[in-house]
């Protein structure tokens, strides 16, 4: 089932002055937006590294160097168009060296379109993201489950992480246990790419959102 959505008003912007916002500071005000709204939540089946390898068609890392706001989307009237220069990739075939897939929601004529648990992209931050193909183009599996964060820590090491303070994780019998929530999504760049490796012989065939609200698993 698809993730819902739904628009919110956002009273303290004018269109006015959403129309003279540069794309740049668009993309900026979308994510800060996406963090201000209330939370609802999406379901998800919990999935292991391991087992996001093998859903994924395509299984990447590189570096976000587009957010474009106010684009469009198969089913969906807002979307934002992301662009990723490709650094290297673990699994599937990238085209060129950047790809390019649309993420639902986005900020238009003083609204703002909101898709529980879905990721938002900053330009400049290196990601690792696990991709599945749709009708509309690439979009992350999992939604937020299929894209990890590359940071360097004060000791120099490369940490992963993922957020997910939207989305509900449940087992695959669909109950939502201790268990389903329980695996760490802050790991070492190096201990990623090890499961990564491990998932590659990974099938795995159920489908990545389970249900578009909190509480409606099937």
């Amino acid at each position: 089932m698809r993730p819902s959505y739904e628009f919110r008003s956002i009273h303290s912007i004018s269109n006015t002055r959403l129309a003279q916002t540069s794309r740049a500071s668009l993309a900026v005000l979308f994510v800060t937006v996406m963090m201000s709204l209330p939370v609802s939540a999406t379901t998800v089946l919990n999935r292991t590294v391991p087992e996001m390898t093998g859903v994924s068609e395509l299984v990447l890392s590189g570096v976000v160097v587009s957010v474009e706001p106010n684009r469009s989307a198969v089913g969906y009237p807002l979307a934002t168009r992301v662009t990723v220069a490709v650094d290297r990739v673990y699994k599937g075939f990238a085209s060129g060296p950047t790809i390019r897939f649309m993420v639902p929601g986005g900020v238009r004529d003083g609204k703002a379109m909101f898709i529980p648990g879905m990721p938002s992209f900053i330009e400049g931050e290196e990601v690792v993201l696990f991709l599945e193909r749709t009708p509309g183009g690439w979009i992350p599996s999992g939604l937020k489950n299929g894209k990890y964060v590359v940071n360097e820590d004060a000791n120099g090491r490369r940490l992963v992480w993922r957020e997910a303070v939207d989305l509900t994780r449940v087992a695959r019998d669909r109950s939502l246990t201790r268990e389903a929530a329980a695996e760490s999504d802050v790991m070492t760049l190096d201990e990623l790419e090890a499961l990564i490796k491990t998932g590659l012989e990974c099938e795995v065939d159920e489908p990545s959102v389970v249900s578009g609200q909190e509480g409606g698993a099937r």
